[in-house]
């Protein structure tokens, strides 16, 4: 049997600093989940799918198994899978909690 704790990765489109990503990171946390979490830097609600063009992206890590990036909520997606973790891919994505209204196609 597989000790392994299931891996999530946590991100949103309020920021990496918003009260709901920080709660639900500590939620899944405490029920012994694996969390890695890469959020945008800023809030960025009602971008939908749009990706970073035409300008290098900042990403920083804050924690262990916490990073922002100076991009769209897609993009913390995608270079988490492609770069952060292409390794050691999540399990699962959860995204939010979002504070704003969630407008995307779904």
């Amino acid at each position: 049997m597989d000790s392994t704790p299931f891996h999530i990765l946590l991100t949103n489109d309020d920021g990496h600093f918003a009260p709901g990503i920080q709660t639900m990171r500590d939620v899944l946390k405490s029920r012994g989940y694996r969390v890695s979490m890469v959020a945008p830097s800023a809030e960025q609600s009602a971008t939908s799918m749009s990706t970073t063009m035409g300008r290098n992206i900042g990403l920083e890590q804050t924690e262990e198994d916490c990073w922002h990036l100076d991009a769209q909520p897609a993009d913390t997606v995608l270079v988490a899978l492609r770069h952060l973790f292409d390794s050691d891919p999540p399990d699962m994505v959860v995204s939010g909690i979002n504070f704003g209204p969630n407008l995307g196609i779904g």
